[in-house]
């Protein structure tokens, strides 16, 4: 099998609220996730060959304007590598 068939699922989202008029709210995160299913023969005999691997990350913060000129950013990150299963 040359090309062996995929299936493939992506999802990004990105928001941002004003708390007042110094401090913003902010969130983004995503998710993907890739199935694979193929044939191969590697040792003489046709074998099926089955995986999956995902990927899950995100973050969420604020920014603080200190000054005109000056602003400050607090974040948190969640990230987890893809992963096959």
């Amino acid at each position: 099998e040359l090309i062996p068939e995929q299936e493939r699922h992506s999802v990004f989202f990105s928001g941002n609220q004003d708390i007042s008029s110094h401090v913003k709210a902010f969130a983004t995160g995503s998710y993907s996730n890739r199935d694979f299913r193929g044939n191969s023969e590697v040792t003489g005999r046709l074998q099926s060959i089955a995986s999956r691997a995902e990927q899950y990350s995100g973050s969420i913060g604020a920014a603080i304007s200190l000054s005109e000129t000056l602003q400050a950013e607090i974040v948190g990150l969640n990230h987890l590598p893809l992963f096959p299963r």
